[in-house]
């Protein structure tokens, strides 16, 4: 069944024939399938288990542009959780663990660019220390 669309009034996905959809050429269930034009159509209402029928059908380029999206925040959640150790820091009070998560933030994006780039971290500061004199 191929995903036709999301009806917002009665809260449910709409799936049709992926033959009549023009999906596929050839449908081993042709024969069970409905005699109408418009192909078999199955509704499914999301309330069953909205983990599996979810109003963006899974695998879709949406899902996909989501997905990728949620998995690099929950990247940069672990990095600054877990290798910068803000699980385990003693700090107190919400301008401090906004202070160090703006340098743990930093520090990503510095280690981003040294990742990118040819140089190495001795080289940049030496051409900082350099400059600043």
């Amino acid at each position: 069944m191929v995903y036709d669309w999301y009806d917002k009034g009665r809260s449910r996905i709409k799936y049709r024939c992926p033959l009549v959809k023009g999906k596929i050429k050839e449908c081993p269930h042709k024969e069970e399938c409905s005699p109408s034009a418009y192909g078999r159509v199955i509704y499914v209402k999301p309330s069953d288990d909205l983990r599996l029928f979810t109003a963006i059908p899974r695998n879709s380029d949406l899902w996909k542009q989501i997905m990728k999206k949620r998995t690099s925040s929950e990247r940069v959640n672990k990095r600054i959780l877990e290798d910068y150790n803000m699980e385990q820091a003693h700090c107190r009070g919400k301008k401090r663990w906004s202070w160090w998560t703006l340098i743990h933030s930093i520090n990503i994006h510095l280690d981003a660019q040294l990742s990118v780039s040819k140089t190495n971290l001795l080289d940049i500061i030496k051409l900082t220390a350099n400059k600043a004199c």
